[in-house]
């Protein structure tokens, strides 16, 4: 299995959450690669200077960041042309989650990569998933799909994944959505990325609302800040470098 470096001074349940997260990159969903791939350059964005999503704060409200630096080789079972993972860890108690930010020049090359496939891929089992809208600090909403995993059966494991789509300045929770948005829009998509949440329940009575709870308190302050970092872009535009920052398109 593919290794992540880890940290120094991350606690045990802090790496397994991480090795959990690790597994939403190593499988694919051939079905949606192959339709993706007839679409051709109709789903191919904009290029992004590398390292731009480092930009992202390490601390978001209410929770602290730590860089997590992934293995050459699972960094390309992303593929992703420019990413950031981080564990962030809440200052108010809540479990742990890890935040995974994926930008794709293809589209194409993101359409796989969710977790209704990936998790399924490497031996979790799915016991719910919802698409819900989240309320967020400018009055918008976020709309995302939870998840929620099991893995074993004397003492399975659940784990809790919140996931969304961003493309061209807007956010979508689910695949349909990114394919719609690359049609709809110009022959080229400007930009697409997406944005995966994991936190692994605790053993605890309450532990899978505690997770979920996670989940959602880091999606809704890390969606502002993430959209922040991706480009302004007008039809034929370059992408601006990372120092140019910018506000939500």
């Amino acid at each position: 299995m593919t290794q992540v470096k880890q940290p120094d001074g991350l606690s045990r349940s802090s790496w397994l959450a991480a090795g959990l997260a690790a597994g939403i990159v190593l499988a694919g969903g051939i079905g949606y690669r192959v339709a993706a791939s007839r679409m051709g350059r109709m789903l191919s964005s904009a290029p992004m200077p590398k390292g731009t999503l480092a930009g992202l704060a390490m601390d978001l409200d209410g929770w602290s960041g730590r860089e997590f630096v992934l293995d050459e080789k699972l960094i390309r079972a992303t593929d992703t042309d420019d990413h950031v993972c981080r564990q962030l860890t809440s200052r108010q108690g809540l479990p742990q989650v890890m935040l995974f930010v994926g930008y794709g020049i293809n589209l194409r090359d993101l359409t796989p990569h969710r977790p209704e496939v990936c998790y399924i891929g490497q031996g979790w089992t799915q016991i719910g998933a919802d698409t819900i809208a989240l309320p967020l600090p400018d009055g918008g909403k976020l709309p995302c799909r939870l998840f929620r995993f099991r893995k074993g059966d004397l003492s399975p494991r659940v784990t809790v994944v919140l996931h969304y789509y961003l493309a061209d300045g807007n956010r979508g929770a689910d695949v349909d959505w990114l394919l719609d948005a690359a049609l709809r829009g110009s022959s080229r998509a400007h930009y697409a990325a997406r944005v995966q949440i994991e936190c692994p329940a605790p053993d605890v009575p309450d532990g899978v609302e505690r997770a979920m709870q996670s989940v959602q308190r880091v999606a809704q302050a890390s969606a502002g800040p993430i959209l922040d970092l991706m480009p302004r872009l007008e039809s034929g535009d370059v992408p601006a470098s990372p120092a140019a920052g910018g506000g939500s398109p």
